[in-house]
């Protein structure tokens, strides 16, 4: 298992411009998730990037029942989410990869379960082309 050191919920962006490679962090609030994307999609036409990476900490669901309510994933009662750390590659208009591994909370501190394929690389935070 490896040791979740810092308690925060920021996202890394690596941008790669094919001669340069650039990390960028984005220090987000809730309102501020919806602002993401459009920003990151700026960012990414004006470091003409080939290919980026997110790195980030997220709620995922557990529950296989449809949020018909629109509730926020983490407002969801504890039973259907799970924290989790994702990690996504994206190639402009390409290729889309990525890793989850649940992050559980132990006595002895937060641990990261193994990472695992993510399924589905979509959603508000995911750039797909720019």
């Amino acid at each position: 298992m490896v040791e979740v050191l810092q308690e925060q919920h920021d996202l890394i962006a690596m941008v790669d411009s094919g001669d340069k490679m650039s990390v960028v962090a984005f220090n987000l609030s809730d309102g501020d998730k919806h602002s993401f994307a459009p920003a990151l999609k700026r960012l990414l036409r004006e470091l003409k990037a080939i290919r980026y990476v997110l790195i980030s900490e997220a709620w995922a669901t557990t529950s296989s029942r449809p949020n018909t309510e629109d509730i926020k994933v983490s407002e969801l009662p504890l039973d259907d989410r799970e924290e989790i750390i994702q990690i996504l590659a994206v190639e402009n208009k390409g290729t889309r990869r990525g890793k989850m591994a649940v992050i559980d909370n132990t006595p002895h501190g937060r641990k990261l379960r193994e990472f695992r394929p993510v399924e589905v690389l979509s959603g508000r935070m995911v750039v797909k082309e720019w």
